[in-house]
């Protein structure tokens, strides 16, 4: 589900023209039937207008009526806006996805002391790296190291393919939420 209140970008990357959240809290009750599908996986676009009626609880709510006791992935977006804590209680992990770029480590360690009082478990993924890299970022951090998913060139240019190496670090990356 994506719930980045700014930029639903998980919706357009993957060509989805169809009910977002802010449709599904549009009709409760309706909730299952509006989530759609991405290839196999069901999924629920983020809502370009999210940041103006962002209601923690509710989508808490919503959430909730859409895994119908599943495992749930949710998109929370960035910045500190993304870190309601409705949402953030209900989680039984939190993520935090990093890149290797100057700009991208400088907010992984700015947002660090933010993201060691959240209510849940942080770990850390960290993309476009190898495993040594991704160990040094996570020891900077405190966080535990979930998986470094190594750089594609195929997920890079938002094709919706992967290499055996990526495809491996994200096996490594599911035996670390299970």
């Amino acid at each position: 589900m994506d719930l980045d209140r700014w930029v639903p970008s998980l919706a357009l990357r993957a060509g989805l023209t169809a009910a977002n959240v802010a449709d599904a809290l549009l009709q409760p009750g309706r909730e299952r039937d509006l989530v759609s599908r991405w290839s196999a996986v069901p999924f629920l676009p983020g809502a370009p207008t999210l940041h103006a009626t962002f209601d923690g609880e509710r989508l808490v709510g919503l959430v909730d009526s859409c895994a119908a006791g599943r495992a749930a992935v949710l998109d929370l977006g960035c910045g500190a806006d993304s870190l309601d804590p409705a949402v953030l209680s209900s989680l039984d992990r939190l993520c935090l996805v990093a890149g290797t770029r100057s700009a991208q480590l400088q907010a992984v360690f700015c947002a660090a002391p933010l993201l060691g009082r959240v209510p849940c478990a942080v770990g850390l993924v960290v993309v476009g790296t190898g495993d040594d890299d991704a160990a040094r970022v996570a020891e900077r951090t405190g966080f535990p190291l979930l998986a470094a998913i190594p750089h594609d060139a195929y997920l890079a240019d938002d094709t919706f393919a992967a290499r055996a190496p990526t495809l491996r670090a994200v096996d490594v990356l599911l035996r670390a939420l299970a």
